[in-house]
């Protein structure tokens, strides 16, 4: 994930995604370069005019993916001890967009439900999770279900209420 004008990749420390009115997003650095006068910015995208550049926010669903990133990386540290365990797998939404999540086998479905939350903002007991035809429970472990690394697995929003 990058800024489309000056494609530096975003991150979490100097260069933070903002999102603009028409919900682009492009750099802090940026912003502050391509502001006019009257403070407003042309989005480099679609033309659209964002009145205030001072006000715009974070986009916080890049800001969740460089969170979870973070997170992969804070577990390659911990992957000396059990290496093999460690699986990438893709996890694909009914819209057919599909994310990579990097997790241990031995893990449970819990942990893969609070690593989807953090990458996609749905709460874990707003997800249901399938797998070959199967249900994931929330107390089973990844390589109960032979998750190996590559796989694929379906993830549907539930809402409940009425």
């Amino acid at each position: 994930m990058e800024c489309p004008i000056c494609f530096s990749v975003y991150n979490l420390e100097k260069n933070l995604a903002l999102k603009l009115q028409c919900s682009h997003t492009i750099c802090k650095l940026c912003i502050n370069i391509s502001k006019r006068p009257d403070n407003s910015l042309i989005c480099p995208q679609c033309s659209k005019v964002t009145s205030n550049a001072n006000s715009i926010e974070i986009c916080e669903t890049i800001m969740r993916i460089l969170i979870a990133k973070s997170e992969y990386l804070k577990l390659d540290e911990q992957e000396s001890q059990s290496s093999g365990d460690i699986i990438f797998m893709l996890i694909r939404n009914l819209n057919n967009r599909s994310f990579e999540i990097k997790i241990n086998r031995n893990e449970t479905v819990n942990k893969l439900k609070d690593l989807i939350y953090k990458v996609e903002g749905i709460e874990p007991k707003s997800q249901w999770l399938l797998y070959n035809g199967y249900s994931l429970q929330d107390e089973k472990q990844l390589k109960d279900y032979c998750i190996l690394n590559g796989h694929i697995v379906s993830l549907v929003y539930r809402s409940f209420g009425g």
